[in-house]
């Protein structure tokens, strides 16, 4: 292996690297929204017994 082939070998592992810790903090990021929604929605259930309001 030429010192250029191993440069190579060493950028191509770190984008694999870099891809899966972008995909890594995508997924905890739509996780964290999901669990955001599920809060709010879980809130706007307990409305009409916290604000006496009729369904």
């Amino acid at each position: 292996m030429t010192e250029q082939d191993l440069l190579d070998e060493a950028k191509a592992r770190a984008n694999i690297a870099t891809q899966k810790m972008n995909e890594q903090f995508h997924n905890e990021s739509v996780k964290s929204d999901i669990d955001e929604v599920q809060q709010i929605e879980e809130r706007v259930e307990s409305w009409p017994q916290t604000y006496g309001i009729l369904k």
